[in-house]
């Protein structure tokens, strides 16, 4: 009996963790709605691009922060790749 409510609390308190919200799936609407109420850095910004390998336009939504940490890994990633040299990026 223990052991099932264990189990239930644990599966309800990993449950209730994931609060990250699904910007791709909401409608321009929303992710305005959704800007007008948060910080600079934790705004959405949408766009729709084509990945490599791929003719299929795809909508990717980000928050500013997240675009800002991917292209410093993106920097980071080339620098590495051309180590010993004039680095791309500083």
């Amino acid at each position: 009996m223990k052991v099932i409510l264990l189990v239930a609390a644990c599966l309800a308190i990993t449950s209730c963790s994931s609060t990250k919200l699904q910007y791709n799936k909401m409608s321009d609407e929303e992710i305005s709605i959704y800007n007008s109420t948060v910080q600079l850095w934790d705004r959405v910004i949408c766009v729709t691009d084509v990945r490599a390998g791929s003719h299929i336009p795809k909508r990717r939504c980000e928050t500013l922060r997240e675009m800002r940490d991917g292209s410093a890994r993106g920097a980071d990633s080339i620098n590495v790749a051309s180590y010993g040299s004039n680095a791309i990026f500083r």
